[in-house]
């Protein structure tokens, strides 16, 4: 397995957004705020997720073009067109503030939950929020 990529997984939630930026051996992480769609908008979740983004690469030291690959999942997100266009405007932002996303996954932060608790294994999750 080649460990020389650095890629960046975003878990955008209703309350808090979990970003971690993986580099060799090396992992930085940070928590914000919500980026659901539904709550913040498509724009301000979109300026959200570049500002994790902006804060990774500096915490860990890297420039924004060693970037090799991005997986956005954010709560709100579930039709096709959905993540078609907070793709294209994440992109947009992005590259105003320095970063070229051409690898780019946008999806739901259930569908990167399924993922990553079966891969391509079926199953059932249960996500509760005890208030």
């Amino acid at each position: 397995m080649n460990t020389n990529y650095t890629v960046i997984g975003i878990d955008g939630g209703g309350s808090k957004t979990r970003g971690r930026l993986v580099y060799g051996e090396q992992q930085v992480q940070r928590v914000i705020g919500s980026t659901r769609v539904g709550v913040v908008g498509f724009t301000e979740a979109c300026e959200r997720v570049v500002q994790l983004l902006v804060d990774l690469t500096n915490d860990a030291g890297i420039d924004k073009s060693e970037i090799d690959a991005v997986v956005v999942g954010v709560a709100g997100i579930w039709l096709e067109e959905e993540r078609q266009r907070f793709a294209h405007l994440l992109r947009i932002i992005a590259r105003d503030s320095g970063f070229n996303l051409h690898d780019l996954i946008a999806t739901s932060d259930a569908e990167i939950a399924l993922r990553g608790a079966f891969g391509s294994e079926a199953g059932i999750m249960l996500i509760a929020e005890k208030n």
